[in-house]
Order: structure tokens, then C-alpha cells, then sequence
């Protein structure tokens, strides 16, 4: 079945993924604005997802044109709680990004910096700070330290 961006969200259809766009892309920046230009799927194989695999929504941008931001599911709410359930919706729209600090489970835990959709806290702070979309750019130390804490 083709992707089609103009139906709602199936919450349960898409899960966690790799992110292509990185931390490490935004050359120690700690946070960015993309604005969203299309929107995609990827499918991984997953023996634990229906059908054996998984899916995940894919933000394309004019800023990291080689690059596509995988939603995990906490992204994924706030862009549905901020754009609604119709992707279509969310293409020209700008997105702040932050770097985080996490455990990768598939690396026995190590903690390693992350790229995630600010939350509703740090949405309007990054967007002031960094100011429209760009390639990554230092947040504020405010900003900064609330992703941090995550």
C-alpha cells in the first residue's frame, strides 16, 4: 500500500525508527528548524510489528536535502497535537529540533546525543532562538539545558 499523506495517522502503524538526520549533522549545533517539504515512510523489518515489519514517518526538508528525520512516536504527537492527523498538513511547516541525551539500547545503553522534535516546552524557545529554518545552530543555554534533562 502507497503511502498516502492525505488520510489520518494509524497511531499504531508506526514506531520507533533510525534517525537518518543525526545530531552529529548539525556540527555541534544543539538544535535547528527544518521546514517540512514532503513527507514519507520507511519500512523495517520487525519480527515483534504485525506483519513482520514496521513503519515510520520520514520528514523531508529543504535544509538536509540527503537526509530524512525519522519520527519516533513522541515526535509524532506533538507534530499530530500541533499540525493535526493529515500529514499533508505539516508540509511547509517549520520544526525545531533539539539535541538530546539518550541510552541506546542497542549499545548496551551508552548514552549518545539524539535528534528530536522539541517538546511543547522548548518548541517556541528554539524557534526564537534559532530563528527560521537552518542547518544547526547553539539554542540558548536555557534551551539547551532543558534538552538536556530529558
Amino acid at each position: 500500500m502507497a503511502f498516502d499523506k492525505n488520510r489520518p495517522l494509524d497511531g499504531d502503524r508506526y514506531n520507533n525508527g533510525p534517525t537518518a538526520l543525526k545530531a552529529e549533522h548539525l556540527n555541534g549545533g544543539d538544535a535547528t528548524v527544518i521546514r517540512v517539504h514532503d513527507i514519507d515512510e520507511a519500512e523495517f523489518p520487525d519480527a515483534d510489528a504485525p506483519g513482520g515489519k514496521r513503519f515510520v514517518l520520514v520528514l523531508k526538508s529543504t535544509q538536509f536535502p540527503d537526509k530524512g528525520f525519522f519520527l519516533n512516536k513522541t515526535g509524532r504527537k506533538i507534530m499530530t497535537e500541533r499540525f493535526g492527523e493529515v500529514p499533508a498538513r505539516w508540509i511547509g511547516k517549520d520544526v525545531p529540533l533539539v539535541v538530546v541525551r539518550v541510552a541506546n539500547p542497542k549499545n548496551a545503553g551508552k548514552i549518545q546525543p539524539s535528534l528530536q522534535v522539541a517538546t511543547d516546552d522548548d518548541w517556541d524557545v528554539v524557534l526564537a532562538e534559532v530563528g527560521g529554518p537552518r542547518r544547526g545552530r547553539p539554542a540558548s543555554k536555557r534551551a539547551a539545558k532543558k534538552a538536556k534533562k530529558r
